[in-house]
């Protein structure tokens, strides 16, 4: 599934981030310094359920894919102000996001859960993970 209305409405909707961004942003950004704050789409997997039917094929596609969050904190190495800002995005991240379809899926897209992904003084990389679902045919 195309994430990039999930990128666009980002844009739209949350205006505390420096860059929004996709797979090719997010590789840029492990590359060098982040900009901060951040967040970046990124696909992540795909399951596909049985077709129902032997004439044609029709299946549903569950669609898991992460926002990936970058929030540099140079006032405290324990990033506690990073930590409280983090919260602020995720949650203007979810307003944004939890309970919207977008035109190509087939459920809302549900929270599915979050992981902290890498912490070092000054920067931290935390992901939330969300679901939706579309459906593909022969």
């Amino acid at each position: 599934m195309n994430l990039q209305p999930v990128i666009d409405r980002i844009k739209a909707q949350c205006s505390g981030f420096k860059v929004v961004g996709g797979a090719a942003e997010f590789d840029m950004a492990l590359q060098g310094a982040p900009a901060s704050p951040a967040c970046y789409v990124i696909p992540q997997r795909e399951d596909a359920e049985p077709s129902p039917a032997t004439a044609f094929i029709l299946q549903t596609i569950t669609v898991d894919f992460g926002i990936v969050y970058a929030v540099r904190n140079v006032k405290s190495s324990a990033g506690q102000e990073g930590i409280a800002e983090l919260e602020t995005l995720r949650a203007s991240v979810r307003t944004a996001l939890m309970g919207w379809q977008p035109a190509a899926a087939t459920k809302p897209i549900t929270f599915a859960g979050a992981a902290l992904l890498d912490f070092q003084p000054g920067l931290m990389w935390w992901q939330d993970g969300f679901t939706t679902a579309h459906r593909i045919t022969n």
